[in-house]
C-alpha cells in the first residue's frame, strides 16, 4: 500500500454522496484511513446509516472498507452472507432478493446470495476465481456500482487497530479479481452493465419468492405510470404551443396528486357544515367546538386544495406554454433530505431568458440526478421548457426518465 493521507472535507463529502446512492439511505462516514493504491485509493471507515426491517426503521453503524478507482466502471450489484438455518432457508425462499445462480460454485452459492440488475455484466463480474476467493470467507457484504466497491460485514464495527489491518488485507485481493472481471467486461462491449426497464422486469419476474413478487409487482406499477418513450419526448418538444401532454410525461412533472383538490374540497364543506351547523344549532362550549370546526377544517381543506390547484397549474403551464431554450447544469448536490425514500440533489442551472442570465436550482431523484450529473461533468448543454409566466420555473427536459419499448 503506498502513502496515507488525511480524507479532506471536499473528498468526505463526494464520498457520502456516493454512498448514500449506492445504498439508498443517507450514509454518514468516519474515516480512520485512507490511502493510495496504485491509481486506485482505499478508505477504512465507520459508516452510519438507516435501513427498512421488520421492526421498522434499524440504526446501521459497520466498519466498511470503500475501494475507488477512476477506471472502473462496475455493473450496480449486492452480495450478502445466505441466511443458515431452517429458519433462514425459509426466509431466503421468501423474502431474498437474489437472482443469480452460481450452481457451479457450491461453495459460493451456499455461502451469499447476488443481486444485480444487468444480470448478464454481474455473472461475469463474479469470474470462477473471485467467488474461489469469496467461498474462503466468512459474512462478508459487497456492494459496487462504478467506480465504487464497498466490503463490510453487517453491523459490525472494528475499534482495534489489529482487526482493522486484518480487515483491509483480506480485502485487498479482492479488489484485483473484481478488476479482472471488469477487465474481462471491457473484452466484451455488447454486454451492457446498465439493465433496462425492460430487462429489470424480467429480472423481477423470475426472481419468485414473496420479495420478487412484491418487487416486480411495485416496478411494473411505476413503469406503467410514468411510461415515456424517446420519441414521444421528442414528439413533445418539436410541438407547437400549447403542446399535448403525453401521459407519462404528466405523471413524471405534474404528478397523481389530484385527489388532494377533491380531499381539500370535502375538508371545507364538513367544515362549514358542520361547524355552521353547531354554532347555529347548540349553546355553550358546544358552540366553541363547532367555531374550531368552522376555522381549522375550512382552513386545512382550502389550503390544500389551493396549494395543490396552483402546483398543478403551473406545471400544466410550463409543459403546453413552456418557451425551449437552452441551459447548462453547473453543479448537483446531494441534499442529505430523503422525499418518499428517494434521496433529493440539487441541481444549479444557468440559462437565459429573453436575452438575461438567469440561475436557479431544481431538486432531482435517481436517474434525474444521475443524468443532470453527467451534464455537469461534462458541460454539455441541456434542453429546457422557462415558465412563460415565471422565469425562474423551469424544467430539464433531457433528464427526465424515458423507457425504449419492446
Amino acid at each position: 500500500m503506498n502513502s496515507s493521507t488525511l480524507l479532506d472535507d471536499e473528498h468526505r463529502n463526494r464520498l457520502e454522496r456516493e454512498l448514500s446512492e449506492l445504498f439508498r439511505q443517507s450514509v454518514s462516514i468516519d474515516p480512520s484511513l485512507h490511502k493510495s493504491l496504485g491509481d486506485a485509493s482505499v478508505t477504512v471507515c465507520k459508516m452510519d446509516y438507516r435501513r427498512s426491517s421488520d421492526n421498522g426503521r434499524q440504526w446501521v453503524q459497520q466498519t466498511a472498507i470503500v475501494f475507488e478507482a477512476a477506471d472502473l466502471e462496475l455493473p450496480l450489484f449486492a452480495m450478502w452472507p445466505r441466511p443458515t438455518g431452517v429458519l433462514g432457508s425459509i426466509a431466503s425462499t421468501l423474502l431474498t432478493m437474489e437472482n443469480l445462480d452460481f450452481a457451479d460454485t457450491p461453495e459460493f452459492q451456499e455461502r451469499y446470495c447476488v443481486f444485480g440488475w444487468a444480470k448478464e455484466a454481474t455473472e461475469i463480474l463474479f469470474s470462477p476465481e473471485l467467488r474461489a476467493a469469496l467461498s474462503e470467507r466468512e459474512g462478508l457484504s459487497i456492494r459496487g456500482h462504478r467506480r465504487l466497491l464497498v466490503i463490510s460485514r453487517d453491523q459490525q464495527v472494528l475499534a482495534v487497530e489489529n482487526e482493522i489491518d486484518d480487515f483491509v488485507h483480506e480485502a485487498i485481493p479482492l479488489l484485483s479479481l473484481f478488476r479482472q472481471g471488469e477487465a474481462a467486461l471491457d473484452a466484451l462491449p455488447d454486454v451492457s452493465r446498465k439493465a433496462t426497464a425492460q430487462e429489470m422486469l424480467r429480472t423481477t419476474a423470475s426472481m419468485g419468492g414473496l420479495a420478487g413478487n412484491l418487487l416486480h409487482n411495485s416496478l411494473q406499477r411505476q413503469l406503467a405510470k410514468t411510461q415515456l418513450s424517446p420519441d414521444e419526448l421528442e414528439q413533445f418538444v418539436r410541438s407547437p404551443v400549447p403542446r399535448d401532454i403525453p401521459r407519462g410525461l404528466a405523471r413524471q412533472v405534474v404528478g397523481e396528486n389530484g385527489m388532494l383538490i377533491v380531499v381539500g374540497i370535502l375538508f371545507l364543506i364538513v367544515g362549514l357544515v358542520v361547524g355552521g351547523g353547531t354554532v347555529l344549532l347548540t349553546k355553550g362550549n358546544e358552540r366553541w367546538i363547532g367555531m374550531l370546526f368552522l376555522v381549522l377544517f375550512p382552513l386545512i381543506g382550502g389550503s390544500m386544495a389551493g396549494f395543490t390547484f396552483r402546483y398543478r397549474r403551473r406545471k400544466q403551464r410550463l409543459l403546453r406554454e413552456g418557451l425551449l431554450a437552452e441551459g447548462t447544469v453547473k453543479s448537483v448536490m446531494y441534499t442529505g433530505m430523503q422525499v418518499n425514500n428517494d434521496l433529493a440533489h440539487c441541481a444549479v442551472i444557468e440559462y437565459l431568458a429573453d436575452g438575461t442570465p438567469h440561475s436557479t436550482t431544481s431538486y432531482l431523484y435517481r436517474e434525474s440526478a444521475e443524468k443532470a450529473r453527467q451534464f455537469a461533468e461534462s458541460s454539455t448543454p441541456v434542453r429546457i421548457l422557462i415558465d412563460p409566466a415565471d422565469s425562474t420555473h423551469i424544467l430539464l427536459l433531457d433528464t427526465l426518465t424515458t423507457i425504449v419499448p419492446d
